[in-house]
């Protein structure tokens, strides 16, 4: 998986999104993934290493002992996963302190609402009832997050009727939950429609009440228009037509118009779109169902779409994401670019120099197959970013065909880091170490890592800048975030390696912090999502938060407000 950059677009800027579309589930309604085994794992290598994380979980609490406030709620929340494996009445205790810690400020910052969110979420997956007591007493805007875990834990145990009465609940307290949604509609026994139509319905009177945003309609890897294409064949063509008709008509209402006036470019290896509009993008997402049940209309909106837009395919969907009736999308690297301001005026081939480098960084992916060395010099004229995508993809997709083309592409994609800045690199080298343990070259992993703690050890300085400091809970600013994912990989090639990264961090607290997340993976625990804030005076507080596993996971950004 692989989604490298995704941000929020204001004023006249673009935003660059390159995302696994097989992997767009809302994080917090699935199983938290457990990390990679070490190889070659044995029975007594196992039990070496329980002995071990053990052994540490218990050097890090006391490391962590004196550490106050939201820190230590952070740092009990970091020992409740390493407890979470072998001992969930301990993780639930632990949990609970940490909730309690987290309240003791009363200031409601962005920090605090993402900490108490995590110890919620954690706490629906080791005591469901608990959490739903606490629920009550959670922010609004956190609830959703904390019903999807709930609604995860459902879903795991095959109770669909508490899964879908979960769905229910959460399009009646807070946004609809489209993702866990789209899950459970998968996973719901075939004869099961009256299930699906009963999510689709709540879903379809949820998005025409939301007055959420401004009016502003939901535009995301999740929302009604995927679920439209992904299951409209299993839902009665009424119902199916309502909703698109639902999403045309509030794409171009004119308070979304004057709102948000959005322009999308998407391009993938299957192809390329550019949109003027939102407006555009709906047409060209849904024609192909409403062609199936409404062809005269599908027509009529055709010819409109192509006097929008001539250089749209009104046949041809939206690149990338599920197609219609595909209820399990494939994994697919798609480019997004979203903004406002001038239109793309020549479509795909024009959006900007951006994206035809995006462009370019897929079709280059697509050609590795068949001609590798080839792909690796064409990468190489791309400008530093794209270039590392196109690397990195490269070397991915040769690891278990050419062994040393996959080589060359990751040692040309930590010469490239050098270009990039330090958040950039840090993402980057961590995928080119990825590579090279599948490689098993261990030497050369190590060294990406050291490189990568180099940047991150940059990043540190920038958070805490005196003249500007990041004011942001530390084990949130993006320096933590990097140590954490270095440390995990570390820890992959050895614990002593991993401990020597954790014994250079600067600073005391994200040192203990650190700690007690590598005893909580050397137990096994699933992991949990890197978040990350940047909170300056002056300036929007801006959030991103990890999701996926260590093979180049995925980030999601969000702008959570003005100064």
């Amino acid at each position: 998986m692989s989604l490298k950059i995704v941000a929020r677009a204001t004023c006249a800027s673009l935003a660059i999104t390159v995302a696994s579309f097989a992997a767009q589930t809302n994080n917090a309604s699935q199983p938290l993934k457990k990390p990679a085994p070490p190889a070659a794992s044995t029975p007594k290598a196992e039990n070496e290493r329980l002995k071990s994380g053990k052994a540490m979980l218990s050097i890090a609490e006391a490391e962590a002992g004196g550490l106050q406030g939201e820190m230590r709620a952070y740092a009990l929340l970091q020992a409740a996963r390493a407890y979470a494996s072998f001992d969930l009445t301990k993780a639930k205790e632990v949990l609970d302190q940490a909730y309690a810690a987290s309240q003791a400020n009363h200031d409601d910052t962005p920090s605090k609402t993402r900490l108490t969110q995590q110890i919620l979420v954690a706490l629906a997956q080791v005591a469901p009832d608990r959490a739903g007591e606490l629920l009550p007493y959670a922010p609004p805007k956190i609830r959703a997050a904390v019903l999807n875990a709930l609604l995860g834990h459902y879903q795991k145990n095959k109770q669909f009727e508490r899964a879908k009465e979960m769905v229910l609940r959460l399009a009646r307290e807070s946004e609809f939950p489209y993702a866990a949604a789209a899950t459970l509609m998968a996973s719901l026994p075939k004869q099961d429609s009256g299930g699906r139509e009963a999510i689709f319905g709540a879903a379809l009177t949820s998005f025409k009440s939301s007055t959420t945003n401004n009016n502003r309609p939901m535009l995301g890897m999740n929302d009604l228009g995927t679920l439209v294409v992904r299951f409209w064949r299993d839902l009665p063509p009424s119902i199916v037509r309502e909703a698109i008709d639902a999403l045309l008509d509030q794409a171009q209402s004119k308070q979304v118009q004057e709102a948000r006036p959005m322009q999308i470019a998407i391009s993938s290896p299957s192809g390329s779109s550019a949109f003027n509009s939102i407006y555009e993008y709906r047409l060209q997402q849904l024609l192909p169902v409403l062609r199936q049940i409404d062809e005269p209309e599908a027509k009529r909106l055709a010819e409109k779409l192509k006097q929008l837009n001539p250089t749209l395919d009104p046949a041809g969907g939206v690149p990338g994401p599920a197609q219609a009736g595909d209820r399990k999308p494939q994994d697919q690297q798609v480019a997004v670019m979203m903004g406002s301001g001038t239109p793309f005026p020549g479509g795909a081939g024009e959006a900007s120099a951006m994206m035809q480098q995006m462009q370019r960084a897929s079709a280059i992916q697509a050609r590795a197959d068949a001609d590798p060395q080839g792909a690796i010099e064409q990468a190489s004229m791309l400008d530093p970013e794209p270039r590392a995508m196109a690397l990195e993809g490269i070397a991915r997709v040769s690891i278990g065909k050419n062994s040393s083309a996959a080589r060359k592409a990751a040692q040309r994609l930590v010469e490239t880091t050098a270009s990039l800045d330090p958040e950039r690199q840090v993402q980057f080298l961590l995928a080119a170490a990825e590579i090279y343990l599948r490689l098993e070259d261990q030497q050369a992993a190590r060294r990406a890592i050291e490189r990568g703690a180099d940047a991150a050890e940059k990043l540190f300085k920038k958070d805490s800048d005196a003249d500007n400091a990041n004011q942001a809970l530390k084990a949130y600013w993006p320096s933590s975030g990097a140590w954490k994912r270095l440390v995990r990989v570390a820890a992959r090639i050895s614990q002593d390696f991993a401990v020597e990264l954790i014994n250079e961090i600067p600073d005391a607290e994200i040192k203990a912090t650190q700690r007690l997340a590598l005893a909580a993976d050397l137990l096994g625990a699933p992991q949990d999502p890197s978040v990350t804030i940047v909170s300056r005076k002056g300036q929007p507080t801006q959030m991103m938060m990890e999701i996926g596993d260590g093979d180049g996971g995925a980030d999601i950004a969000e702008e959570l407000g003005e100064p």
